[in-house]
């Protein structure tokens, strides 16, 4: 705990005990210091109401308040008004309740406000702060209409309440100044407005996780210029995505459109997105060929195709990546891409993306073909769906091709990549023998089972091996209990100086269907893959 009376330290002007493990009631003689300028007591364990009314008049020089990730609760204090020299104030993470109080707008010099992570409820409140340039309210329980005073705003974070709309009042305000918008996670719903346009110099905008509808307007390729995050997932967007949208989005690092109803071709103008690092297009009506015109973005990360109509033979020239380091990449400051993959069955979302995660999802869709000899070329190779866990200290990476149309010989030089800890190529048509490495050696029998034409299983199983185990044998051994293998298919992307090229093949077998999916996979016709849900 701080001591309880902390006023004696007459000329204190900044005071930071951050990330620390204090904890008690909020220390009010803190505020009782006349020169105190900046408070930070941010991510400790301090709790209960606070308030202060009885330091007025001593903490007039006070600026900078940061509060956040306590314990604090209660309604937030009126007499926040104040400090009325505060530029700086974050109350974000704690356990505020009720509504935000409007007395917070007579704080004339506050340029930035952070009140996410809380229980806040009702409407956003009128407030004349016009010096005012970053707010975050994420992460509430806040609801009705978005006013129009926000609109002059660079920063504006509001994902995660109940919000439905925006007032008359924000439409025909000048909308120049907004630099984020982040919506997601609201009610919003109908087709977009159209002074979304208008959003310029955009950098990020995030309407994903809503009800919009209706096609998106051709003037999106004039908000591109500048933007690097364009995020719409999951919401009821429907149409295709014009050939041309992406003409001038030179500075993309991420596009997710996934989880709509977006037909047509893939656009080819995403070619000149020199800086796009991930594009997730799941889960919609996408009807093309393999999109090989991407193997020149140099820094694409992760491309996502799973549970489309996308068709026709891999590619097969392959290169080893560079090495990154393994921290998480952010597109800016709070924002951080996610992505949504299949474990063991399950859809699970993964809020975090690494540098070193290198990846493409073909699942869902209807490719078929060779594995490429040149896989073995990849020296840093990492999966979309893999596990990736400390098992006795180590790191396990796990290569699985399983249960597709699968042809031709595996690769020898698939041994070469040591750091394989699992592999599974069961359930194809693959022949010739199994290679000799160690690396092969090492694999439970079962990795490659129900190839017909496949020979070498007796240096593995022994003389006596079956060939097409029943199903619950199949399943019981494609998933060693330890090791937690996923139950669907991934494999990896891999980068070269201006060439990106991978392999991933998956799947989505485990239903009742999968007898027929094999059937249909690689014929004429493909069908609709059925759209995942969260």
């Amino acid at each position: 705990m701080l001591p309880r009376d902390m006023s004696g330290f007459h000329n204190l002007e900044s005071f930071h005990v951050g990330e620390n493990s204090f904890f008690g009631p909020f220390p009010t003689s803190l505020f009782m210091i006349p020169s105190l300028k900046a408070v930070g007591l941010s991510t400790n364990q301090f709790h209960g109401p606070i308030e202060f009314s009885n330091t007025s008049s001593s903490s007039s020089k006070l600026e900078y308040l940061d509060l956040g990730q306590n314990k604090f609760d209660g309604p937030i204090p009126k007499s926040i008004s104040n400090f009325s020299n505060l530029k700086y104030l974050s109350l974000s993470d704690n356990n505020f309740t009720g509504p935000i109080p409007n007395s917070i707008s007579k704080i004339p010099n506050l340029e930035s406000l952070y009140l996410s992570g809380n229980n806040l409820t009702g409407p956003i409140p009128r407030s004349n702060i016009v010096k005012l340039e970053s707010l975050d309210l994420s992460n509430n329980k806040l609801e009705g209409e978005i006013p129009g005073w926000l609109a002059g705003l660079r920063e504006l974070q509001l994902s995660r309440n109940s919000f439905n709309g925006f007032a008359k009042s924000f439409e025909v305000s000048n909308l120049t100044q907004i630099q984020t918008l982040d919506i997601s996670s609201n009610s919003f719903r109908g087709p977009l407005p159209s002074w979304i346009c208008k959003l310029r110099p955009l950098s990020l905008l995030d309407l994903s996780s809503n009800s919009f509808n209706g096609s998106i307007p051709q003037c999106f390729k004039n908000i591109f210029v500048g933007l690097r995050v364009i995020n719409l997932r999951n919401n009821n967007f429907s149409g295709i995505l014009l050939p041309e949208i992406f003409a001038n989005a030179s500075n993309l690092q991420l596009v997710d459109v996934s989880e709509n109803q977006l037909e047509g071709k893939l656009p080819e103008s995403l070619i000149k997105c020199r800086h796009l690092e991930n594009l997730n297009v799941r889960s919609n009506r996408i009807k093309d060929k393999f999109p090989s015109w991407l193997s020149s973005l140099p820094s694409l990360n992760v491309m996502i195709l799973r549970s489309n109509e996308f068709y026709g033979p891999f590619w097969r020239e392959m290169t080893t990546i560079s090495e990154e380091d393994g921290t998480t990449y952010m597109v800016n400051y709070y924002y951080s891409p996610s992505m949504e993959m299949v474990n063991k069955g399950v859809d699970t979302s993964f809020e975090r993306i690494f540098k070193d995660f290198r990846a493409i999802d073909f699942s869902g869709n209807k490719f078929c073909g060779k594995i490429p000899k040149t896989l073995g070329l990849l020296k840093e190779l990492r999966l979309l769906n893999f596990v990736k866990k400390r098992i006795h200290k180590q790191h396990t990476s796990i290569i699985d091709l399983s249960r597709n149309q699968l042809s031709g010989q595996i690769p020898p030089d698939l041994g070469s990549l040591s750091f394989l800890s699992t592999m599974n190529f069961s359930h194809n048509n693959l022949q010739g023998p199994i290679p000799r490495s160690t690396q092969f050696q090492r694999q439970n029998c079962s990795a490659f089972m129900d190839n017909p034409k496949l020979y070498g299983l007796e240096d593995l199983c022994g003389e006596t091996h079956v060939l097409n185990p029943t199903p619950q044998e199949s399943e019981d051994l494609s998933e060693p209990e330890e090791q937690q293998v996923i139950s669907w298919i991934a494999a990896p992307i891999a980068y070269g100086p201006g060439v990106l090229c991978g392999l991933v093949i998956g799947h989505i077998f485990f239903t009742k269907n999968h007898v027929w999916f094999m059937e249909k996979l690689c014929r004429n016709k493909p069908k609709i893959v059925g759209r995942s849900v969260r």
